[in-house]
């Protein structure tokens, strides 16, 4: 069963990546600022987090994107909205947020930031 959501959260985020970037220039894929925002445990965890890792990974290397992460280390709503609005605020987008906790402040964060694609 972990092989297989390991496997479900590669992809997805390698698709979030894929689609962020269809056919853009090499100029204009420099220029995208992806924001990544782990759950509790982050880079590091042998777990989705690291799936998400990857995915990044391959963004960072294959279209020479910038990116910023973050990491829970509370657990709390307020914390994850809080860094998911540091992200925004700072011009990150797309945003990923790992974890189903997300949902909650995703949907609090995004409705703020109409522009931001948040994932």
């Amino acid at each position: 069963m972990k092989k297989v959501f390991r496997l479900v959260a590669v992809l997805a985020a390698a698709t979030l990546a894929v689609t962020a970037f269809v056919a853009p220039s090499a100029t204009a894929a420099s220029k995208v600022k992806v924001g990544l925002a782990y759950d509790i445990g982050g880079r590091g965890d042998k777990s989705f987090n690291d799936s998400a890792a990857a995915g990044l990974d391959a963004a960072k290397k294959k279209f020479g994107v910038t990116a910023k992460e973050v990491t829970v280390t509370t657990g709390s709503d307020s914390e994850r909205e809080d860094k998911l609005r540091l992200l925004a605020k700072a011009g990150y987008n797309p945003i990923i947020a790992v974890g189903f906790l997300y949902a909650g402040p995703l949907k609090a964060v995004a409705s703020d930031y109409p522009k931001v694609q948040f994932g």
